[in-house]
């Protein structure tokens, strides 16, 4: 399933290989699929309910205007493309008004402007496991 372009906002190692015989173990050591990304996606109108019923969100094109955007869990192994464009984000993407701002810049960037072309959007890619 193709998530489209998303937003990342961290990562981490999951709980087991984080720490290996008490040592911390460096991003670049780590599996693809040990690493886990905070991406904040653009989902299908009611990914709240989903979430609470316990199923997971359904994305929703870049320029579906009843989008709404969610910060969700992707493991770095189900990343397809990694983009070296850079957002401005709010201290916090808690609230729902600061997750529609990224969301809006996002389909500034990728949907409307500079990189609406996906040739354009490639030549700015990045390798992940080298620079995450």
């Amino acid at each position: 399933v193709s998530l489209g372009w998303g937003v990342l906002l961290g990562w981490r190692g999951t709980a087991t290989s984080a720490y290996v015989g008490g040592a911390s173990v460096p991003p670049e050591r780590m599996r693809a699929s040990e690493l886990v990304l905070d991406v904040l996606l653009p989902c299908a109108a009611g990914a709240q309910a989903l979430a609470l019923a316990g199923d997971a969100p359904q994305p929703a094109p870049l320029h579906d205007p009843s989008a709404e955007a969610w910060v969700l869990p992707v493991r770095l192994s189900c990343l397809q493309q990694l983009s070296s464009v850079r957002l401005w984000l709010p201290d916090e993407v808690s609230s729902p008004e600061s997750r529609r701002g990224v969301l809006h810049a996002l389909r500034q960037v990728f949907a409307e402007r500079r990189l609406a072309d996906a040739s354009a959007a490639r030549q700015l890619n990045l390798r992940p496991l080298e620079h995450l």
